[in-house]
């Protein structure tokens, strides 16, 4: 049984990274006051509205910590653009399919609440969908999609022009270092495909926030002692950070919260 959880684990952790070539960003503003509710209904129609029909490969949430103007950001991948939005239909198709299944009173109780959930859910949203860029970053061996960690996210906006130079000095100087100094379990980077984002992002996962501290102050040492990123930084246009923490994810049908 263990090595079978190994091997759906192993399946899993590999998909996460670098199995899918469209990732769909949907960021929300759910008030703060509200989390606790949302997330306990997300939980309920997300796995109700899951099915063999469904056409996404990865879901996961994650909570804004610092800087931006969301509260919860939720991720999907896919193998192609269109199929976002009829992955969206089978849900609510899905979803309708349940609340008439039930009987009058309970049909009438998951009504309100699939009401409720999308209320929170659109209200104030906007969305984006970009492009992996393939053979980018790296992941350890000891990354798990379903443990809590901290995710440093970084927005580049060269232009399209300067982007394939951009990309090739931050794969070397940005996820070279980090590779190297061993802190982060995971790093990514996407270039835009439809929405309002920059050209360019990247995100890099850190198993707590000792492990991300500890990085920062290794980073400020080795930059200090290099004279390397001039380009970088003169090609990359407007940038900016955030962080976010995760806060569960799809696995076998249901939604698992971080550990």
């Amino acid at each position: 049984m263990n090595k079978i959880k190994f091997i759906v684990l192993f399946l899993l952790v590999s998909n996460f990274s670098f199995g899918q070539n469209y990732i769909s960003h949907t960021y929300l503003r759910v008030p703060r006051q509200n989390m606790s509710e949302f997330l306990t209904l997300h939980k309920e129609m997300s796995e109700i509205s899951h099915g063999e029909n469904r056409l996404y490969k990865g879901h996961f949430v994650y909570a804004h910590r610092h800087a931006s103007n969301y509260s919860l950001v939720v991720i999907n991948t896919f193998d192609n653009p269109e199929d976002v939005g009829e992955d969206q239909s089978l849900a609510r198709t899905n979803l309708r399919n349940h609340s008439n299944s039930l009987n009058e009173d309970d049909k009438k109780s998951f009504n309100e609440r699939w009401s409720r959930w999308t209320n929170m859910y659109l209200e104030g949203h906007y969305d984006e969908i970009r492009v992996r860029v393939k053979d980018s970053g790296f992941q350890s061996e000891d990354f798990d999609p379903t443990n809590r960690s901290v995710v440093v996210v970084s927005w580049y906006n060269p232009k399209w022009s300067n982007l394939q130079e951009f990309r090739k000095i931050f794969e070397e100087q940005k996820f070279g270092i980090e590779k190297e100094l061993g802190n982060s379990q995971l790093a990514l980077s996407s270039t835009h495909y439809s929405g309002r984002s920059p050209n360019f992002f990247a995100a890099m996962w850190y198993p707590s926030w000792e492990a991300f501290a500890k990085n920062e102050t290794e980073l400020d040492r080795v930059q200090a002692n290099s004279s390397d990123g001039g380009r970088l930084w003169e090609i990359g246009g407007a940038h900016w950070d955030e962080i976010l923490v995760s806060v569960g994810m799809m696995l076998e049908g249901k939604f698992v919260i971080a550990n």
